[in-house]
């Protein structure tokens, strides 16, 4: 329920989700929505033809404007296998801080199928977070102990995985705190 009450908005995909309940509602919905129009516009046969016109014009756009709902809902559903995952390699650890251990060429395929990626490497036995700029982050440079490094200065992913050992002092293997938040 607490999902509800962020903004509810049928026409947006929310990324958040955690649970197929909201998405397989707003299929549900999107599909009674086109039954109850194609129904309406076949059955209701006005003597003025240019109210049956109207009346089929709306039922076409009540048609679209669900199929649209329903592929937003098909996106959620894809986001929610992901954030799945990504609660439970964070519960394992009761600090909240995951420091399973992936390699560089692991990180850059999280890194592709991520809008922002945050990433987590143990220096001198300390955490210190990486951020990975993406078109979605706003911000560049060191700030509150996170490096940015610009992606589209390293199209080679072995050079980009080579800038992020130089930038962090670290071995190219790094552990993942969160794909999408900011854990800390």
């Amino acid at each position: 329920m607490k999902e509800l009450n962020k903004g509810f908005n049928p026409f947006r995909v929310n990324t958040k989700y955690t649970s197929y309940l909201i998405p397989i509602v707003k299929t549900v919905i999107a599909v009674a929505i086109i039954v109850l129009s194609i129904t309406w516009t076949s059955l209701w046969r006005p003597d003025d033809r240019r109210v049956e016109a109207v009346i089929s014009v709306a039922g076409l756009l009540c048609a679209f404007f669900s199929a649209y709902m329903i592929c937003v809902s098909v996106g959620e559903m894809g986001f929610v296998a992901e954030n799945r995952e990504r609660s439970e390699l964070l519960k394992r650890d009761p600090k909240g801080c995951k420091t399973k251990d992936h390699t560089s060429e692991e990180i850059l395929t999280r890194f592709e199928e991520s809008r922002d990626l945050e990433l987590l490497t143990v220096i001198d036995v300390k955490y210190t977070f990486i951020g990975v700029r993406t078109s979605y982050s706003k911000s560049a440079g060191y700030h509150n102990k996170r490096f940015y490094i610009n992606d589209s200065e390293y199209y080679d992913p072995d050079s980009f995985a080579d800038a992020l050992t130089e930038k962090t002092h670290s071995s190219p293997t790094i552990a993942v705190v969160s794909v999408d938040g900011k854990t800390e």
